[in-house]
């Protein structure tokens, strides 16, 4: 009798090990899956938050600033001296003694941001000044201006217009101050502001009809300008 009671233990004992290594076993799988099932529940959520923001942003967004550019060239102005044969504020003081010379303006204008129907941009400017001949026999006077300056457009008809086109006013603090190759600048300082129309044409050229006031400040006078023309340009996207 005391024989099969042992027996019947040993049986027992043997029976609950198996069974507590094969419960081990299922939570062992059961956890394994689980962890996978976390990874791939992981990785979805990653590629989900990448194509997100993707989504959101742009790719051409994603390649840092990259503006708009319209390269302007004005033509001559009304009293030529934005760009023509005056050398009115020019390098020389007496500009009667100059019977021909002539100055024109190379202007690029950079946009900055758009807010709804209103363009913020800044521009910079060349130009080139000089003198073929004189009356008094004195040296021929030549330079080159630059100019710097910023601007505000409106678009009064829709707000996706180009940045840069509408009705604008510019201000330019520093205005045609010369380097001077020849001669010598009677003006301490120049700036200017001008009102005008950027009209542009198949989202690629622009004519730019304007108004300029200019201030020309020596030792101990200010000159003052006022002058009418028109530019043309061309718009390049995204540089």
């Amino acid at each position: 009798m005391k024989k099969k009671l042992s027996l019947i233990l040993i049986l027992f004992v043997c029976s609950f090990c198996f069974a507590q290594e094969a419960d081990e076993n299922v939570l062992n799988t059961n956890s394994k899956k689980t962890n996978e099932k976390t990874e791939t529940l992981l990785q979805a959520t990653k590629n989900n938050v990448r194509v997100t923001v993707e989504e959101i942003i742009p790719e051409s967004e994603n390649k840092g600033f990259s503006p708009n550019v319209n390269l302007i060239f004005y033509l001559p102005s009304l009293l030529g001296e934005v760009t023509g044969n005056s050398t009115y504020m020019g390098l020389r003081q007496d500009s009667s003694v100059v019977t021909s010379g002539t100055n024109f303006l190379l202007e690029g204008k950079v946009d900055i941001k758009t807010i709804w129907r209103i363009g913020f941009s800044w521009a910079f400017g060349l130009n080139p000044y000089f003198e073929t001949a004189v009356s008094n026999g004195d040296n021929l006077y030549s330079g080159l201006g630059l100019t710097l300056g910023a601007g505000v457009h409106f678009h009064p008809f829709y707000k996706d217009a180009p940045c840069i086109s509408g009705l604008s006013f510019y201000f330019y603090p520093m205005y045609k101050q010369y380097i001077v190759f020849s001669g010598s600048n009677f003006i301490n300082w120049k700036l200017a502001w001008d009102l005008g129309y950027n009209f542009t044409l198949a989202n690629t050229f622009t004519v730019y009809p304007y108004m300029r006031r200019t201030y020309g400040f020596t030792n101990d006078a200010v000159l003052k300008s006022l002058d009418f023309g028109i530019a043309i340009g061309i718009y390049f996207h995204r540089l």
